[in-house]
């Protein structure tokens, strides 16, 4: 059998597509949970708060969501190893993906084909990790519901990466003055 297709989708593709299922789903979405939201950003949730929304959207959906390690940020393989006026995280991240799928479909999980969407990469870039969120709690919300959307997570294996630059984000949001925009390698190839 040939192997599962591996799809990959840029944030601009995503954006668009994430404009139209939101705004249609806006006025039927259930009440959540407040989250910590980035400060002068009500509306969009912090590096924290998206922690706990990957954490809480798992729990709540044990059959179609779960939370994977994938591996470190930079300062958690180099602890010490960067400096931006004392912004930076102590001991760094785990990178964390959410993987949306039906467990109990019909379709194995070796056959189905799998989107990995990852956002994030620019820390001062606020929006993207918070589209992609919605995104996942549209599509575990309308899983049963909608038959398009069931049939997507029946069929598919979607890996979403919220914050692929945590240890740039985390100063993002601690010293908006910076204007952080690089992850925490401070070499040339930093940005």
């Amino acid at each position: 059998m040939n192997a599962p297709a591996v799809i990959m989708l840029s944030a601009s593709f995503l954006l668009l597509s994430l404009t139209a299922a939101l705004a249609a789903s806006a006025a039927s979405a259930a009440p959540r949970r407040s989250y910590a939201t980035v400060p002068g950003h009500p509306c969009i949730r912090s590096l924290e708060g998206t922690a706990d929304a990957m954490s809480d959207l798992a729990e709540a959906h044990p059959s179609l969501a779960s939370v994977i390690t994938i591996g470190d940020s930079y300062l958690r393989e180099n602890p010490g190893g960067a400096e931006a006026n004392g912004a930076f995280p102590a001991g760094g991240y785990a990178l964390k993906a959410l993987v949306l799928t039906n467990g109990d479909a019909a379709t194995a999980s070796a056959d189905k084909a799998r989107v990995l969407i990852v956002a994030g990469h620019h820390p001062r870039e606020l929006g993207p990790p918070e589209l992609v969120l919605r995104f996942a709690e549209r599509l575990l919300a309308g899983h049963g519901a909608d038959a398009e959307t069931t049939a997507l997570l029946d069929r598919t294996e979607i890996s979403l990466v919220f914050h692929a630059n945590p240890d740039g984000r985390h100063v993002a949001e601690a010293r908006r003055d910076l204007m952080w925009r690089k992850n925490a390698n401070g070499g040339e190839d930093s940005s």
